[in-house]
């Protein structure tokens, strides 16, 4: 089993395309989650993943097709 990538702060801001300090920001209120190794912050592929996953702001087209999928599952009853 291959090692999961481990990000700095600097690689992660930057993969993340935002500030050092808005990451630090992040870290600080526990809205992505980390690591520590000595006193510095480093980052998983799944830790940024998922941080990613749950700040994703779904398109019209998502929210209809999750509104159609949920009316044809759930059919009103006549």
């Amino acid at each position: 089993m291959a090692a999961e990538k481990i990000y700095t702060m600097d690689e992660c801001s930057a993969l993340l395309k935002i500030k050092k300090r808005t990451l630090y920001e992040l870290t600080r209120l526990r809205k992505i989650s980390h690591f520590k190794i000595g006193k510095e912050n480093h980052f998983t592929q799944a830790d940024i993943d998922e941080y990613i996953k749950a700040n994703h702001i779904p398109s019209e087209r998502d929210i209809k097709r999750t509104a159609v999928a949920y009316c044809a599952a759930k059919p009103l009853p006549i």
